[in-house]
């Protein structure tokens, strides 16, 4: 009787309360309360914590310390700078632009020539390269040289005669240089005779004798016209064989300056 109320008040202060589940909480957590005590037996839910996505919107570095944001512009430096010209570089330059000056100055006198004369500009321009003067570059003459007072102009208007052959061949009569011109006045003087005219005779063929009829207006039959040839620096005799009315033939072995003298007859 005695064990059965033992029993009775064990049973009476032993109470058993399932607590529900709360939420947040698992369903292992229970809540037993014995004899008046309370007991609280917490287990926490399992959480995995899951490292942060990485997201690869490209390569990402970091940052160098050492640099900023504002970026400095460096100096540019140019790898070939332009030579500084010489003293010699400039003068040669001046008397080129002078020259190309000179060029257009007589091109444009060529040009004004050209209208008021009706002469083609082409030959202008080649008489000035000659030398000469419009009307001996057309006439293939020589009419005036420095230091040299009435000349009988010499021309040369072809048929020359080569090798014995007759031909449609024409000697060009071009200016000879100034010192030419003074050697010629000198041998005029060993003469005791008058330089006439004096004249670089020039063709393109070749031969062994050419009979060269000279225009020389003035001229006159009985005459005593001597032709001299400078060869090396000396006059030599040049045959002449023919004096007539405005005309002196005369018979070269080669081209060169001819020298033609009027010695008085004795």
């Amino acid at each position: 009787m005695k064990l059965r109320k033992l029993l009775t008040s064990v049973l009476a202060g032993v109470m058993i309360v399932t607590v529900p589940v709360i939420a947040g909480l698992g369903s292992s957590n229970t809540l037993v309360a014995l004899a008046g005590e309370t007991s609280t037996e917490t287990t926490p839910p399992e959480t995995t914590t899951q490292p942060p996505a990485e997201t690869t919107t490209g390569s990402t570095k970091p940052e160098d310390s050492s640099s900023t944001s504002s970026s400095t512009v460096e100096p540019t430096y140019d790898p070939t700078p332009e030579s500084v010209k010489s003293e010699e570089e400039i003068l040669e330059e001046i008397i080129v632009a002078e020259r190309v000056a000179a060029a257009e100055a007589d091109a444009h006198q060529a040009a004004q020539i050209a209208r008021e004369t009706g002469i083609p500009t082409s030959i202008s321009v080649q008489a000035e390269s000659e030398d000469k003067s419009v009307a001996e570059y057309m006439n293939n003459a020589v009419t005036e040289l420095p230091g040299l007072t009435d000349l009988t102009p010499v021309a040369q208007g072809g048929q020359v005669i080569i090798n014995g052959a007759p031909t449609n061949q024409s000697f060009s009569v071009q200016k000879p240089l100034t010192v030419q011109v003074q050697a010629a006045q000198a041998q005029a003087e060993a003469l005791g005779g008058n330089i006439m005219n004096v004249a670089n005779v020039k063709g393109s063929v070749s031969f062994e004798t050419a009979t060269v009829n000279f225009y020389m207006p003035g001229v006159t039959a009985g005459q005593n016209i001597q032709v001299y040839q400078l060869k090396d620096g000396t006059w030599n005799s040049v045959t002449v064989s023919e004096i007539r009315e405005d005309h002196v033939v005369v018979d070269m072995t080669s081209y060169g300056i001819l020298a033609f003298i009027e010695v008085p007859v004795q």
